[in-house]
């Protein structure tokens, strides 16, 4: 598990560096050369530790292929899209999600039955829907 928190904390550091430092990169600068191949040196040999991790040897109806290698892909990916994501779009993104989670917290948690705590209040005691 610390393997890959390093691993994706070490893809977006590289992530950032191409989108940011790629004028720099294709210009030849030494600092940005170095820290680039410093980043993937990393990540590949994080990705060797990855492989190299023990598997269950129970027999499964279906096993995924290239396990290890496609969910590293898609992790990269993401990460690179999500940095070439503008301002504009995370301030958009963080209403919608702000919109959304009182939405769930005003209409949504007292049908849910879950602990007042959860919701912030009793709603469902207040209007006499639960029993005492």
């Amino acid at each position: 598990m610390l393997t890959l928190l390093v691993l994706v904390i070490i893809w977006t550091a590289l992530c950032v560096l191409m989108v940011s430092g790629w004028s720099q990169l294709r210009g030849g600068d030494w600092w940005a050369v170095t820290i680039t191949v410093f980043c993937l040196l990393c990540v590949v040999l994080l990705c060797i530790l990855l492989v190299r991790q023990p598997r269950s040897t129970a027999e499964l109806h279906f096993r995924t292929p290239l396990v290890p290698f496609i969910p590293l892909a898609s992790v990269l990916i993401n990460i690179f899209l999500m940095i070439t994501l503008s301002s504009a779009t995370w301030i958009r993104f963080a209403v919608w999600m702000a919109f959304g989670k009182t939405q769930d917290r005003v209409a949504l948690c007292p049908h849910k039955k879950l602990d007042p705590k959860i919701c912030g209040y009793n709603l469902t005691k207040k209007l006499g829907l639960q029993d005492d």
